[in-house]
């Protein structure tokens, strides 16, 4: 008795084909030829050279007569066609994708899809250690990237290395770089950050302002000089950002940190880069301006009638996305006109956060040691907040 079977060399180029259509499938639609040329092989698989039928031997219950294994056989070549019939016609659902090149058959060299953004894993914040600002997302699946108070930083991984450069890419909302540059002074946070997931706290917090980029353009290299948490307060035309990173101790391996970081091409800041106020306006019965960035809005005196020094004055704050009591912090940071990166002569200031208040409006204390374009920064685990604001004569 003789029956129609597909000899083996089809058989192999059928499963090859199948092969990349499956592969095909996890990156998205097989090209058309590749379908083409997988329903032509099956469709003529039972016309091949007729040969003997050798019924095989069955174990068990399984039938062994002659016409029902040609039963089997023929519905083994029907499951097949109608197993590619439905991946193709899953596949024709989807968007079309670009034309298989000729010869690509049994060929593995499918090209990768670009790699694109995709949400950020933040881990949870450990009470009493740094707050990190979350990362808002991973730009081309591996970059960090952390999006605040209108400008976008861009770095290359976490956490950063002490005395080692970073590449830090800013650009604002519209993915534009900021005009006409950027300029980032930072201050160390006296809180521990986590290593291997114990708190570790580093001595030498100073308050006083470093200047790690002045004038940089669209991208900088940043280095941190000491290991522990730093505040990182960016400042260019249209306003200020702020986000908080840690810097782990260097290996030991490392080229060790200089004392002092050298000097770079730079001219002055040359206006204070306040942040522009609220069109709404202030609440009524409120003196001075009101200024809103993203989720809060802050509530400040009079530029005239500032208290400097003494008692200070006092700010108010509203969120809309409640607070972080305890673990949350308010810092003033002068905007010195440096022409070098380096520490300044100015001083950070830590505002008077009070002990307990109620709904989305805090007040708090803050004093001023001069008059000066300062950079007022909340901070907190789950997000910061920065405003500018020029008290010079």
């Amino acid at each position: 008795m003789t029956d129609m079977l597909p000899d083996s060399d089809a058989q192999d180029e059928l499963d090859d084909g199948l092969r990349e259509l499956l592969a095909d499938r996890a990156l998205g639609s097989p090209g058309a030829g590749l379908e083409a040329r997988i329903l032509a092989r099956v469709g003529d698989t039972r016309q091949r050279r007729r040969r003997a039928f050798i019924p095989p031997r069955w174990s068990g219950a399984w039938p062994s007569t002659p016409g029902a294994a040609r039963v089997i056989a023929l519905g083994s070549i029907g499951l097949v066609a109608v197993v590619v019939s439905a991946l193709i016609g899953t596949a024709l659902l989807r968007a079309p994708a670009a034309t298989e090149a000729p010869g690509a058959i049994g060929s593995s060299g499918a090209a990768s899809p670009a790699p694109t953004d995709v949400p950020a894993s933040n881990p949870p914040h450990v009470g009493g250690t740094c707050p990190l600002t979350p990362i808002t997302r991973l730009a081309g699946g591996s970059a960090p990237e952390v999006d605040v108070s209108g400008l976008r930083w861009r770095w290359g991984g976490v956490p950063w290395i002490a005395g080692i450069d970073e590449k830090v890419v800013w650009l604002d909302d519209a993915g534009m770089m900021p005009e006409p540059g950027v300029s980032v002074f930072a201050i160390q946070l006296d809180v521990p950050i986590l290593v291997d997931g114990h708190p570790a706290r580093f001595v030498g917090a100073s308050p006083g302002v470093y200047a790690a980029a002045t004038d940089a353009r669209w991208v900088a290299s940043l280095r941190l000089p000491r290991a522990g948490c730093w505040l990182l307060t960016a400042v260019w035309s249209a306003g200020a950002s702020s986000v908080v990173v840690a810097a782990a101790p260097p290996t030991a391996t490392a080229t060790p940190a200089p004392s002092t970081p050298g000097s770079v091409s730079s001219t002055p800041l040359a206006t204070c880069p306040t942040t522009p106020r609220s069109a709404a306006g202030p609440p009524q019965g409120w003196p001075g301006p009101a200024i809103v960035d993203g989720p809060f809005r802050w509530l400040l005196p009079p530029n005239a009638t500032w208290r400097i020094g003494g008692d200070g004055d006092k700010l108010v704050l509203d969120s809309q996305i409640g607070w972080d009591i305890g673990d949350m912090r308010i810092m003033a940071i002068p905007l010195a006109h440096a022409v070098d990166v380096g520490w300044l002569a100015g001083t950070a200031v830590s505002g008077d956060i009070p002990p307990g208040f109620g709904g989305g409006t805090m007040g708090f204390g803050v004093t001023l040691p001069a008059r000066d374009c300062w950079a007022f920064v909340y901070l907190a685990p789950h997000a910061t907040s920065t405003i500018v604001d020029d008290l010079r004569p």
